[in-house]
């Protein structure tokens, strides 16, 4: 399983994806997080290529839906755009 580290980096606070296998392998990891921690947070997330070098890829915003009583998460690219949870 994808593990998830925040961190305090480049002046900001982030999210870092180590050990993933695979796109809902991160975003289980990171929904598992974020309800442990934050309600309607955003962060940049980055991967560690294990060379001690993050790499931006995109967003994770968290909200809670009070209608369904549930979390949503959303996936952004590291421009803004939307991405699928498929």
């Amino acid at each position: 399983m994808a593990s998830i580290n925040y961190e305090h980096s480049l002046n900001e606070k982030i999210l870092v994806v180590y050990d993933h296998d695979s796109f809902n392998d991160i975003q289980d990891a990171l929904l598992m997080w974020c309800c442990h921690q934050y309600t309607n947070c955003t962060f940049k997330v980055y991967f560690n290529n294990y060379s001690h070098e993050l790499t931006h890829v995109g967003f994770v915003k968290l909200t809670y839906n009070d209608t369904d009583a549930k979390y949503v998460i959303q996936h952004f690219t590291a421009d803004h755009k939307a991405l699928s949870n498929q």
